[in-house]
């Protein structure tokens, strides 16, 4: 019932950051969000620098934010190249970040692609992290274990992947913390859940998981999350 009720829009809310509901009622439907959009392997790179780079949770999803929406819409490497620094300036001014200069540069950095990255690691997903973290700087190991996290359902080699903070989160909603067993877990429901924003991959329902159960844990929402997973079960027959 857990699982099923984190995989549903109902979980949605409660698993990121209040002013960040309150904010998207006055943006435009289609507004990428860190909690609730699909995005490359690309921008989730340029997400994990950012959240290495700012202390402060809620100014780093208002940043992503608003540098992968228009009018600035950084998204791609070779935007990002071609656009110049003083785009990605006004960007981080927009989201009222004190030390632009600094993550400006960082946010220019990213310029290998994951095909270039594969070549020169070999395809091997620990030497693949290792040149991530030497090519890139700013990036820090709690960043580098976010993009681990976000990108394993895109990116084979990478799945399936848990950390220790990933752990507590899914232990405190009363999960398995063993990987393999939570995977099994969550494809064991699979046949049961049928929503559209899992983009019908079950790697992307485990990172959905985890993203939920860690987004719950860092609102202080993990009852209430168990809560309404109980109420929602004593609605829906289990088949």
């Amino acid at each position: 019932q857990t699982i099923s009720f984190l995989l549903s829009p109902a979980a949605v809310d409660l698993c990121r950051p209040e002013y960040e509901t309150g904010d998207l009622l006055r943006f435009r439907e289609n507004t990428q969000t860190y909690s609730t959009s699909i995005l490359n392997i690309f921008e989730e790179l340029i997400c994990a620098v950012i959240l290495s780079s700012i202390t402060s949770h809620t100014l780093a999803l208002r940043t992503i934010r608003t540098i992968h929406n228009p009018p600035y819409d950084l998204t791609d490497s070779k935007f990002i190249r071609d656009t110049g620094r003083e785009t990605i300036r006004q960007a981080l001014r927009d989201a009222h970040i004190p030390d632009k200069e600094k993550i400006a540069k960082q946010i220019e950095l990213p310029k290998c692609s994951t095909t270039a990255l594969q070549i020169q690691a070999g395809r091997e997903i620990k030497e693949e992290y290792r040149v991530l973290w030497s090519s890139i700087k700013g990036i820090s190991k709690a960043g580098l274990d976010i993009f681990s996290r976000r990108i394993q359902w895109q990116w084979l080699e990478a799945f399936s992947f848990i950390n220790n903070r990933d752990r507590q989160a899914v232990g405190l909603l009363g999960l398995s913390h063993d990987v393999n067993e939570l995977v099994e877990l969550v494809w064991d429901h699979w046949n049961k859940l049928r929503r559209v924003e899992l983009d019908d991959r079950k790697r992307r329902a485990f990172v959905t998981v985890l993203e939920r159960a860690e987004g719950a844990e860092l609102e202080s929402k993990t009852d209430m999350v168990l809560a309404k997973a109980y109420k929602a079960s004593l609605r829906t027959p289990i088949i």
